[in-house]
């Protein structure tokens, strides 16, 4: 039964499990989601019209009209380093987040390991305890039997004493009545 003043640290308690539950609920069912790094295709730098020198006219010979495979080939080859580069990235978010799962998991196993070596000494410290309780009853349930011993020892001393003492008492009181008797008599 829970006593008057035990509510407060039960209710305590049961706060403090819900609040340990919740956090570990809300820590692994809703992981924050990893935004990977994109990086951009282009450098520039800002230059303005008065910075630019003319270039000098000149006449290229024009060149030859390339052929129409070398466009298709240039998106196709446009298109492999842009699937090779997000295979990339993908790895490169694979392994952190096994990264992150092998530390999780490293994290937890560490707590239980301190949390089963708390158990462990709490279990020892109260066995000691129990021990320290059984030989404090045990030494006390012997001073209680020598206790019991002396005084039945000195109960019957008393008892052996009293018969004795009306033995003599009898003899005695024989003897008064023998010379009463005799003086009497004479």
């Amino acid at each position: 039964m829970i006593g008057r003043y035990e509510i407060a640290s039960h209710l305590m308690s049961v706060v403090i499990h819900v609040a340990i539950f919740g956090g570990l609920f809300l820590a692994f069912d809703f992981p924050t989601p990893v935004q990977p790094a994109i990086p951009l295709a282009i450098e520039a730098t800002l230059v303005t019209e008065a910075e630019i020198p003319a270039p000098p006219v000149e006449r290229a010979p024009e060149p030859e009209p390339e052929p129409d495979n070398s466009v298709s080939e240039r998106a196709r080859l446009e298109e492999e380093k842009r699937q090779a580069d997000l295979r990339a990235e993908q790895e490169r978010i694979r392994l952190q987040q096994e990264e992150d799962r092998r530390r999780r998991e490293a994290e937890e196993a560490e707590r239980k390991r301190r949390q089963e070596e708390e158990t462990e000494r709490l279990r020892v410290e109260a066995e000691r305890r129990r021990q320290e309780e059984v030989e404090r009853q045990r030494a006390e349930n012997e001073r209680l039997r020598r206790e019991a011993e002396e005084a039945e020892i000195e109960r019957r001393r008393q008892q052996e004493l009293e018969a004795e003492q009306q033995r003599l008492n009898a003899i005695q009181a024989n003897e008064t009545t023998a010379w009463i008797f005799a003086l009497s008599q004479a």
